[in-house]
Protein backbone atom coordinates (compact mmCIF):
# COMPACT_ATOMS: atom_id res chain seq x y z
CA UNK A 1 0.00 0.00 0.00
CA UNK A 2 1.01 3.50 -1.02
CA UNK A 3 0.90 6.07 1.33
CA UNK A 4 0.74 10.14 0.66
CA UNK A 5 1.13 12.52 3.16
CA UNK A 6 0.04 16.22 3.02
CA UNK A 7 -1.41 19.01 4.68
CA UNK A 8 -4.93 20.19 3.91
CA UNK A 9 -3.76 23.48 2.29
CA UNK A 10 -1.97 21.40 -0.14
CA UNK A 11 -4.90 18.81 -0.71
CA UNK A 12 -6.62 21.95 -1.81
CA UNK A 13 -4.33 23.03 -4.27
CA UNK A 14 -4.31 19.76 -6.00
CA UNK A 15 -7.82 19.16 -6.13
CA UNK A 16 -8.10 22.55 -7.53
CA UNK A 17 -5.57 22.21 -10.25
CA UNK A 18 -7.09 18.33 -11.16
CA UNK A 19 -10.72 20.28 -11.57
CA UNK A 20 -9.06 22.89 -13.68
CA UNK A 21 -6.04 22.39 -15.32
CA UNK A 22 -5.88 18.72 -15.80
CA UNK A 23 -6.50 17.59 -19.04
CA UNK A 24 -5.79 13.95 -18.95
CA UNK A 25 -5.79 10.82 -16.70
CA UNK A 26 -1.59 10.79 -17.17
CA UNK A 27 -1.60 14.06 -15.50
CA UNK A 28 -3.32 12.97 -12.58
CA UNK A 29 -1.36 9.44 -12.56
CA UNK A 30 1.80 11.50 -12.79
CA UNK A 31 0.59 14.11 -9.68
CA UNK A 32 0.01 10.64 -7.96
CA UNK A 33 3.10 9.53 -8.57
CA UNK A 34 4.94 12.05 -8.27
CA UNK A 35 3.45 12.52 -4.24
CA UNK A 36 4.04 9.34 -3.60
CA UNK A 37 8.00 9.45 -4.16
CA UNK A 38 8.29 12.92 -2.52
CA UNK A 39 6.00 12.39 0.28
CA UNK A 40 8.65 9.05 1.14
CA UNK A 41 11.13 11.35 0.88
CA UNK A 42 10.36 13.85 2.03
CA UNK A 43 7.60 13.49 4.86
CA UNK A 44 4.65 15.53 5.27
CA UNK A 45 4.14 17.54 1.81
CA UNK A 46 3.10 21.21 2.01
CA UNK A 47 1.73 24.03 0.07
CA UNK A 48 5.47 25.09 -0.42
CA UNK A 49 5.62 21.55 -2.55
CA UNK A 50 2.92 22.27 -5.03
CA UNK A 51 5.17 22.81 -7.90
CA UNK A 52 7.56 19.66 -7.18
CA UNK A 53 4.32 17.37 -7.13
CA UNK A 54 2.85 18.82 -10.33
CA UNK A 55 5.44 19.37 -11.94
CA UNK A 56 7.03 16.81 -14.05
CA UNK A 57 9.40 13.84 -13.73
CA UNK A 58 12.36 15.53 -14.10
CA UNK A 59 12.33 17.59 -10.47
CA UNK A 60 11.67 14.12 -8.38
CA UNK A 61 15.18 12.93 -10.13
CA UNK A 62 17.11 16.07 -9.64
CA UNK A 63 15.85 16.52 -5.74
CA UNK A 64 17.24 12.73 -5.39
CA UNK A 65 20.56 13.79 -7.00
CA UNK A 66 21.54 17.08 -4.73
CA UNK A 67 19.98 14.34 -2.17
CA UNK A 68 22.75 12.00 -3.42
CA UNK A 69 25.57 14.70 -3.23
CA UNK A 70 24.55 15.71 0.12
CA UNK A 71 24.86 12.39 1.35
CA UNK A 72 21.51 12.07 2.46
CA UNK A 73 19.53 8.83 3.09
CA UNK A 74 16.24 8.26 2.54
Amino acid sequence: MNTVKLESPLLLSLLKYARNESTTSEDLERIINNAQEFSNMAGVLGSMDLETVIGPREALDEIRLWQHRAGIKR
